[in-house]
Formats: C-alpha cells, structure tokens, sequence
C-alpha cells in the first residue's frame, strides 16, 4: 500500500531519522561526532529507529487512505468517483510490481460497473502477471477473473472459456501453496461456469447464482449477478422470475449499466 503514496513513505521516513538522530544528539548534549564509539552507535540506532518509526505511521496513513478510497467503489458504489481519485494514484506505482496491476483490477472492476468493457478489459488485458518482478499466485488469479467477467459480459463466450481453463491452472498450484486460495479459485470458477452458461446455454446452477445474490457484500456484483439470471430467465421463457429481478435491480439506483439495461425491460 505504500507505493501508492511513496513520496509521503519517504518524507516520513526522512523526518523519522532527522528525529530520531536529533534526540539522541540532545541526550548526549551534542557530543556525538567524537571517538566515543558507543554514542556513534546510539545515534545510529536513534537514526534507524526514527525511519522505522516514520515508515510504520507513512503505511498506516497509506492504508488508511486507500480504504477511504476503495469505499468509494466496493461501499458507496460510486465507480466514477472511484476512477477519478484512484487513477492518478495507481499511475505513480511502477508497472512492474503487484500493486500496479492489482490496482488496474480495481479499476477494471470500475469500468465495467460503468458498462465501458472495452476500457475495463484494456485495464487488465494487455499486461501477464506472470512478469511482473513481486508475481504473486493471487494477482494472477485476480486478473484472470477479472478477464473471464468482461469476455463473459462481452459475449466473448469462447475467450471467456480460455480464461477459465487458465483459472484451472492456477487452481492446481494454489493446491500446492495455498489450500484458501485454491477453495477461492473453485468457487470463481464454478461461478463463471454458470455465469456463461447462463448467457449460452438453457441450463445452468440458478440454486448457486441466487446464492451469491443474497451473499454478495456490494452493490455493483449484486446487480451484475441478478442481471445475468434475469437475462436467462427472460431468454428460457420464465419472465416473471426475469421480471422480478429487473425490478429489484432498479432499487437503490447507483448509475450503473445493470441499473440501465433494467429500465430498458419496463
């Protein structure tokens, strides 16, 4: 979360080891530039204190902020503002580390409340985890989740398919690592399976996707999830089940696409 907000980490971190250097200068009285050894290794200690001490308050303002911000999306619901605050920050980051590209799953995540896919796959679709100098299994499982969504939404049904098999990969080394992420990785692909079913197919697990409609947290997945059982109900003949749902997609407008598909049913 710190390289969100390097140059605040590195200020901190500066006036940590100026504060830190000074206090142990004002207990020996300014005495600490002669041949006494052992006051040259407190001020030093002092010194490294003062940037541990900086770098810890710079992370918890950095964290702090980010959750701030991150509400705007996953609490509040509101992808535009999220895109205008986060943006400018996840730009700072380099492209070469995991929070770089993570971020840009967030704002794919943005976008595509927003309806824009094209913007939110170019989010996530031209740069492979796999080189970015910290890779982490959970940043590709990320990104790859994120691209099954958006080729699913695009009716890319044959690229959606590719990126769920990727999914399975990556949930045969999460075996091996992680046993969480792995049940994670399980369930994301049990879910863009029925996700694409739904949108192909005249059958598909409606009992799980009503399940992640009452379980899911935030707004925008809801919606996204009611929309997808909306439009199979709607094309399997069961219209007042599709019916029922665009109705509730309608509640609590937030300027999403869901929300505009909707009204275009009534």
């Amino acid at each position: 979360m710190v390289a969100y907000f390097k140059w605040i980490n590195n200020l901190a971190m500066a006036i940590g080891a100026i504060l830190g250097g000074a206090l142990i200068a004002i207990l020996y009285k300014g005495q600490i530039l002669g041949s006494d050894f052992t006051k040259g290794v407190y001020f030093a200690l002092g010194v490294i204190v003062g940037v541990i001490i900086g770098r810890t308050v710079s992370s918890i303002y950095a964290n702090k902020r980010l959750q701030k911000i991150y509400a705007l999306l996953y609490t509040e619901c509101d992808p535009e503002r999220f895109i205008k605050e986060f943006t400018p920050l996840n730009e700072r980051v380099p492209k070469d580390i995991a929070e770089y590209m993570v971020g840009r799953a967030h704002l794919a995540f943005a976008w595509e409340a927003l309806g824009d896919f094209d913007k939110a796959l170019e989010m996530v679709g031209n740069i492979d985890p796999t080189e970015l100098k910290l890779h982490m299994l959970n940043t590709s499982s990320l990104i790859t989740n994120r691209r099954v969504t958006l080729y699913t939404l695009m009716g890319d049904y044959e690229k959606a398919k590719e990126q769920v098999e990727a999914l399975k990969a990556l949930e045969e080394v999460a075996k091996k690592r992680s046993t969480t992420l792995a049940k994670n990785l399980e369930q994301c692909i049990r879910l863009n399976n029925a996700r694409i079913a739904a949108a192909t197919e005249e059958n598909t697990d409606v009992a799980y996707l009503e399940e992640e409609i009452v379980l899911a947290g935030n707004a925008i997945y809801k919606k996204e999830i009611q929309l997808a059982l909306a439009q199979f109900f709607e094309r399997t003949g069961q219209e007042q089940r599709a019916a029922a749902l665009f109705v509730d997609i309608l509640k609590d407008k937030r300027g999403l696409y869901t929300e505009r598909v909707a009204q275009g049913k009534k």
